[in-house]
């Protein structure tokens, strides 16, 4: 549910009192757990026209009643909103349910979304389409990026980086296409489950996720590749002892690494190919890979050295026992197909969102800095607010291009938007219900409501005082347990190396960069989230109690103040 906010306009102090105007009828949302930060010009050009064209795609296949979305810019950051299939373009309450009731009757694209949630309900169609990038999709797809990976862009010519850039924009775009599919498969398939378990059970279905732990390992797959590296490091007692010399520069310990062996050069090699280029900050050009941060790099091998001991996932399953016999069968069969689903997005996101990005920046960066040495860019980064169109323009030298001191003057307006703008704009209103709608096309779309409603945003940013003077922050309860340790807020992977065995992890989110490190940790606690938000799958995964979305905790928290994490009620106690 969405927290109520100031109806149509917000005037935000401080950013020349910038009027943020809906840009239509109706509620706009910004996701800060996807945004944190305003866009790059290439990202506007590109994400929000992919993800709409996705959208109606699923949307027809699986039956969903929404047309795409709406994605507009506001002073420099995206407003969305869900297009609802059939509906007029205005503001207001929906029509009575008599008239939806006869529109699902005679509305053509109503009665095909009708008829095509019938055979998806019928086929699986989620769990075909998971099973299709589990089962050899993912496999081929990373070949591609392995292929593109080693072409290094800095040796082609001009006519093969206009290629080259083309091609891995293609990946990008057809990347996120399969992210967003599996993402709603993923939406649906747990959604159904939750919600028939809650109903069997009488378990909130936000707590019925829980049982799902352990049906996602590639939320830890990177721990593999780092151990072959740690393996190898541990030969050379010296050597090892040298990596682990904190006042040696990350570039040098790196080259003492590979010094170990031929068998810790190739480890430290196959990494970088697999996960050296992924985009760990963000899913945006000016969000850097891992191998453009050697000291996040090497404290992610450092985490590994130390060895944790991992709690592995409960084996049994405690809530089939309260499961009436005569819907156990039903509960199997939705559990077997939710534990199938539950990890596709961890498995997705790698390679189809991060690795894409990451190879997209190294090459736009390679044409940025090539421009820069010709005189046609101030500086490289500048390339990063050029629309795709226009990279190729400027590789080109076409003189309608975008000119230096253009590209120089959107990246600053980028800079100085605002930090912190309305998450809502318009009037606030609550999740649509589908629970009328009939039979297939009711289940389908209720089940897609409610598992996207366990993805997250921000908290209520509840702050109290008890008479001890301690604080409390409340969140969202996304993985159980209770701990009690020192605070380190994290900001970007560049801070893995102040992180040590039993830190409490405090962060705005975390993407699959931060798996390395979860091992070291006590728990963990972020601004956004939900129950399946990255950072609390991930937590599961390692046993470690979770509070997500508690909307402030980065600045609420002091870095070293010691707090209790309450991953069962949802509760986070600061103490100084």
């Amino acid at each position: 549910m969405t927290t109520p906010q100031e109806s149509q306009s917000t005037i935000v102090e401080g950013a020349d009192d910038l009027v943020w105007e809906p840009p239509g009828p109706g509620m706009w949302a910004r996701d800060p757990s996807k945004q944190p930060k305003p866009p790059t010009g290439f990202f506007k050009a590109m994400v929000p026209k992919t993800l709409n064209d996705a959208a109606r795609e699923v949307g027809a296949r699986y039956g969903l009643l929404i047309d795409g979305f709406q994605i507009v810019d506001v002073n420099g950051w995206l407003y969305t909103r869900p297009r609802p299939l059939g509906a007029p373009d205005k503001a207001g309450p929906p029509p009575p349910r008599f008239v939806m009731r006869l529109l699902l009757l005679l509305h053509p694209g109503l009665r095909a979304r009708r008829k095509a949630a019938s055979q998806a309900l019928a086929s699986r169609l989620w769990l075909q389409d998971g099973r299709e990038w589990l089962d050899g999709g993912r496999d081929a797809f990373v070949a591609r990026l392995r292929v593109f990976t080693a072409e290094d862009p800095r040796r082609l010519s001009r006519e093969e980086l206009r290629r080259h850039i083309t091609e891995v924009v293609g990946l990008l775009d057809e990347g996120w296409r399969i992210h967003f599919r599996d993402a709603l498969g993923h939406f649906l398939s747990i959604g159904d489950f939750a919600r028939h378990a809650g109903a069997w059970t009488g378990i909130a279905p936000h707590e019925v996720v829980n049982v799902l732990v352990g049906s996602s390992p590639f939320s830890i797959a990177p721990l593999d590749h780092l151990d072959r590296i740690v393996e190898a490091l541990n030969k050379d007692r010296d050597v090892r002892q040298r990596f682990l010399d904190e006042e040696l520069p990350a570039e040098d310990r790196l080259t003492t690494l590979r010094s170990a062996s031929p068998e810790a050069a190739t480890a430290l090699d196959e990494y970088l190919v697999e996960y050296g280029h992924r985009s760990v900050s963000g899913f945006d050009l000016d969000d850097k890979s891992i191998a453009e941060m050697p000291d996040a790099l090497v404290a992610s091998i450092a985490a590994r050295l130390n060895r944790p001991v991992v709690n592995q996932p409960e084996a049994a399953d405690w809530l089939r026992p309260s499961v009436p016999d005569e819907h156990r069968a039903d509960y199997d069969a939705l559990k077997a197909e939710a534990e199938v689903l539950y990890g596709v997005r961890e498995s997705d996101v790698g390679p189809a969102a991060e690795w894409t990005w990451g190879l997209v920046r190294r090459a736009v960066l390679v044409v940025g800095e090539l421009l820069t040495k010709e005189g046609a860019l101030h500086r490289p980064d500048h390339i990063f607010d050029a629309i795709p169109e226009e990279v190729d323009a400027l590789l080109r030298r076409d003189p309608e291009a975008p000119d230096a001191d253009v590209l120089a003057e959107r990246q600053r307006r980028r800079l100085n938007a605002p930090a912190d703008p309305p998450l809502i704009l318009g009037d606030a209103q609550d999740p649509p219900s589908f629970e009328w709608l009939p039979g297939a096309l009711g289940r389908i779309n209720n089940a897609i409501m409610l598992g996207m409603s366990f993805d997250g945003g921000l908290g209520a940013d509840a702050v109290r005082r008890n008479p001890a003077e301690t604080v409390q922050l409340t969140g969202v309860a996304a993985s159980r347990g209770v701990y009690r340790g020192p605070a380190r807020v994290v900001t970007t992977p560049a801070d893995f190396g102040r992180l040590v065995q039993g830190d409490v992890l405090v962060a705005p989110m975390t993407t699959p960069a931060y798996n390395v490190v979860l091992p070291l940790l006590g728990a963990v606690v972020t601004d956004t989230g939900g129950v399946l938000s990255h950072s609390a799958i991930v937590a599961r995964e390692y046993q470690i109690p979770a509070v997500v979305a508690t909307g402030s905790a980065t600045t609420s928290i002091a870095d070293g103040s010691v707090i209790t994490v309450d991953g069962d009620r949802g509760v986070v106690t600061i103490e100084g």
